[in-house]
């Protein structure tokens, strides 16, 4: 619930998207362009919230805190739910792909729509780069999901955003 708007968020999955994620574990998990595809569907269907931002940010205590930072002061966040993260997990790990590929096309999905910005929350951007480029080697597995979004954006090639401290701002 927003604490400014009084507005109540229900984390609930869209029929589509269930759909979608019975139709990604029924598919040659090899053709990754089709993985993809599917990821990318899904994505478009969970991308919550309203105004020309986005929100990144942990999804751990407090629970969902991108959620209410989006909530109250306006931001488009990703939430599949608890169903449909699990099921498209279980799928994925399954093929040996990483689960990180449906949050990568939700960052696309969002250059695509030509957002404003991406701002991360309950993170320092600066820190989760100079972590990861100091050379100490780290798990891919065992890192966040929000780092590997910030690193995500921070390698994207030819996105027409620029870094200013935690966030990403449109350029073009």
């Amino acid at each position: 619930m927003s604490a400014k708007s009084g507005l109540m968020y229900v984390s609930s999955p869209p029929p589509e998207a269930l759909k979608l994620a019975k139709q990604l574990s029924e598919i040659d998990l090899t053709n990754i362009d089709e993985v993809r595809d599917i990821l990318r569907q899904i994505a478009e269907l969970t991308s919550r919230g309203s105004g020309n931002r986005v929100v990144l940010g942990p999804f751990e205590a407090p629970k969902g805190i991108f959620i209410q930072e989006a909530l109250d002061n306006g931001g488009i966040f990703w939430d599949t739910g608890d169903e449909l993260w699990a099921t498209i997990e279980v799928t994925l790990k399954k093929a040996g792909i990483d689960m990180f590929e449906a949050n990568d096309q939700f960052v696309r999905v969002q250059i695509a729509r030509g957002v404003e910005r991406f701002d991360v929350v309950r993170g320092n951007v600066d820190n989760i780069l100079e972590n990861f480029n100091s050379g100490a080697s780290e798990l891919w597995e065992k890192i966040s999901y929000t780092r590997k979004e910030v690193l995500d954006l921070a390698t994207l090639p030819n996105i027409p955003y620029q870094r200013f401290g935690n966030s990403w701002i449109r350029t073009d």
